[in-house]
């Protein structure tokens, strides 16, 4: 009886270590809302990124614009295309936040306005998401984004 005893013991104190290590692994710290805002605006950026390329790959050529728009404006070509279900929006849209486009068909980037995160990483205010590695284009309009 001792003898099971022990081992049931042993069998424990496994058990547990092994539960605790599972979930030390697991565990992920819980993130701010600006943080879940602004990983919300990267995963719109990387779709925006895919959706463009996969229409240049089809067009030769980005949608075209004069200037910054509102990416509402690309509606047709991005959505009516296939290339996406919707058109994703700023988590604080409501509050007047919006992304813009801009391309003269050969390059193309949007701007983002990002929040300050803690400690001020990244810093609050618009950057600019390239659709395609490219640091010439579009210096002037922010610094670039994380992204």
């Amino acid at each position: 009886m001792k003898r099971f005893l022990l081992v049931l013991g042993a069998l424990a104190i496994v058990a547990t270590s092994f539960f605790v290590t599972l979930s030390i692994l697991n565990y992920e710290p819980e993130r701010t809302p600006v943080e879940m805002r602004n990983a919300t605006r990267a995963a719109h950026a990387r779709l925006f990124k895919d959706a463009l390329e996969k229409y240049k790959a089809a067009h030769k050529v980005y949608p075209q614009t004069a200037d910054f728009v509102d990416v509402g404006n690309l509606q047709k070509d991005l959505v009516g295309g296939g290339y996406l279900t919707e058109i994703p929006s700023d988590p604080q849209s409501a509050s007047g936040k919006k992304y813009r486009y801009i391309s003269n068909g050969t390059v193309a980037a949007m701007l983002f306005e990002l929040e300050a995160g803690p400690n001020g990483t990244p810093p609050a205010g618009t950057c600019v998401s390239r659709v395609k590695a490219d640091s010439a284009s579009f210096k002037n309009y922010g610094p670039d984004c994380p992204f």
